[in-house]
């Protein structure tokens, strides 16, 4: 969901899980990533390409 929602449901979905994991459980997470504004792999650029052509939101 974070790599096609709006801010806010991301930051909802966070505090939702903020209420239903215990303190030190993981939570996994899988989107096209960037730091500084690079991405951090060939594959995550290809994603992010496939995502926004599908909706540019």
């Amino acid at each position: 969901m974070v790599h096609f929602s709006l801010w806010s449901a991301m930051l909802g979905s966070l505090a939702g899980a903020a209420r239903l994991f215990r303190a030190g459980d993981p939570l996994f997470l899988h989107a096209p990533f960037y730091r500084a504004g690079q991405s951090t792999g060939p594959s995550n650029e290809t994603f992010d390409a496939s995502l926004k052509a599908r909706n540019p939101l």
